[in-house]
């Protein structure tokens, strides 16, 4: 990812359509970029930014595979539990190598504070940019409270106080720069916001360290949620492994 910046993927990528998420239209990348560095210019000059869609979410294998193929994984990432038989074979394809891309102009915030999704961990490497996360632990400490707990987002937008936004504790506050790799273990509430023009991703994974609340999410997951995709991996999950236990 050494190589990546805005102009390298503007001229990679000019014409590359992107679906956005939540069903928010297509765009061209190289488009975006340009779009993105308008809308800083704008802020700069002390303009009012335009109005701009935050691209977020982007698996990378499947929207973009030339780059999904440049990106090393963090070395923790190893024990990934999602990229080995007979897990890999029941979760998402995307899951199996979790990569994600973001690309995001200054104070543009993702707009949930969220604990990542099925109680999985994550990382966030900084590619170009910096960002600020905040970040909360769990809210409660027995299992079934805290898994429900990941049902939930909270919704938040630009003027929204994120040191008063969960009231169960004071949040922690990291910037991070380019070439910097952020932990997030399982279970733990965070948001971010881009500090200037931004590339990043991210990514999740299970090991031995997570599973027990991974496999007990799941449960839940098959019974309560609403969202019908996460529904389906719990579901899944419970019949790959009955009782819990990890088949290795």
């Amino acid at each position: 990812m050494g190589g990546w910046s805005f102009q390298s993927l503007k001229a990679r990528f000019v014409d590359h359509a992107l679906e956005l998420v939540e069903g928010e239209g297509t765009i061209r990348l190289g488009e975006y970029l340009m779009g993105l560095e308008r809308r800083e210019l704008a802020r700069a000059a002390g303009h009012a930014s335009p109005q701009h869609l935050y691209l977020r979410n982007i698996f990378l294998k499947d929207a973009i595979p030339a780059l999904f193929d440049e990106v090393r994984l963090p070395f923790f990432v190893g024990d990934n539990w999602l990229a080995h038989l007979p897990l890999s074979a029941v979760v998402p394809p995307q899951w199996r190598r979790w990569v994600e891309f973001f690309a995001s102009g200054s104070g543009m915030r993702f707009p949930f504070i969220h604990a990542d999704t099925h109680q999985t961990h994550a990382w966030i490497a900084q590619v170009v940019g910096s960002k600020r996360a905040w970040l909360w632990p769990p809210r409660y400490r027995t299992q079934g409270a805290r898994l429900k707990d990941n049902l939930i987002n909270v919704e938040v937008d630009g003027d929204t106080d994120l040191s008063a936004a969960m009231g169960h504790a004071s949040p922690a506050v990291v910037d991070f720069h380019a070439g910097d790799l952020l932990f997030i273990p399982a279970g733990w509430w965070h948001t971010v916001e881009a500090q200037s023009l931004s590339l990043t991703v991210s990514g999740n994974f299970v090991n031995a360290s997570n599973w027990d609340d991974f496999y007990a999410f799941n449960v839940l997951a098959a019974r309560d949620a609403d969202d019908d995709d996460v529904r389906a991996v719990g579901a899944a999950v419970m019949a790959f492994a009955p009782g819990g236990v990890f088949p290795r």
